[in-house]
């Protein structure tokens, strides 16, 4: 197995924890979520290079903000390169407008959804969630981003462990001793939810009791204007251009 593997399943799995963030929401955990969802599916159908150009300092902005430029930083990179990679074969036959709007929305939208969730935390939004009215959701949710992180680990950790027991240089047979440990992997995702599930379950993530959030009553943090002003003007864009 290549390096390349730890290191991918080491950085995703620390962008994710560190996303994973119980501290008190940037943003009004409902209307923050409307308001990404909104912003984001303007941007994801937009066809305008300005308007990509206003999501991404949007994006950045927020990112800086709320202190996750790092994490922001590597899922926006990360993005362009799959989009770029998606549209290298239509690059390659002459192509020029479609790919690289196709790629700027696909890097925008990424970037923009990414900076709001940083500024929510996973917590942020399994509040939002439920402050909304989508408690079963919120509850799968929550299982769901507790159980990615520590089983990203614990996949890197039984890779390390088989090559520290593989003697040899060969790609090949060490990509072939990597697959034996699909099905160790697939029964201890099994077992490893199972009980997670029960877990988080029990505790309901403390949000039982949430109710719905009145918009009547909302007081609104200066981060939910500013979204707010960058979907309004983003909007604004799309229907002008």
């Amino acid at each position: 197995m290549d390096n390349v593997l730890n290191d991918y399943f080491f950085e995703l799995g620390d962008v994710l924890g560190k996303l994973l963030d119980s501290s008190q929401p940037r943003f009004t955990p409902s209307i923050g979520i409307v308001l990404s969802m909104l912003v984001t599916g303007i941007v994801s159908f937009s066809h305008t290079l300005h308007t990509f150009i206003l999501a991404l300092i949007f994006a950045s902005i927020i990112a800086f903000t709320t202190k996750k430029t790092r994490e922001w930083l590597y899922v926006t990179f990360i993005s362009l390169f799959f989009a770029l990679v998606v549209a290298l074969p239509v690059i390659l036959l002459g192509e020029t407008r479609e790919p690289v709007v196709f790629i700027l929305r696909v890097a925008a939208s990424a970037s923009l959804f990414t900076s709001m969730l940083g500024g929510l935390g996973w917590f942020g939004v399994v509040k939002g969630l439920n402050a909304l009215g989508f408690v079963e959701l919120s509850k799968h949710l929550g299982v769901l981003i507790r159980y990615i992180p520590e089983f990203i680990r614990k996949a890197q950790t039984s890779i390390l462990a088989r090559e520290a027991r593989t003697f040899t240089v060969s790609r090949k047979n060490r990509w072939i001793i990597g697959m034996s440990l699909v099905g160790d992997l697939i029964y201890e995702g099994f077992r490893t939810s199972y009980w997670l599930s029960l877990s988080i379950k029990s505790r309901y993530f403390g949000e039982a009791t949430t109710k719905r959030d009145n918009v009547l009553h909302w007081r609104p943090t200066p981060l939910d204007l500013f979204v707010l002003f960058s979907t309004i003007l983003l909007a604004y864009t799309v229907y002008a251009g």
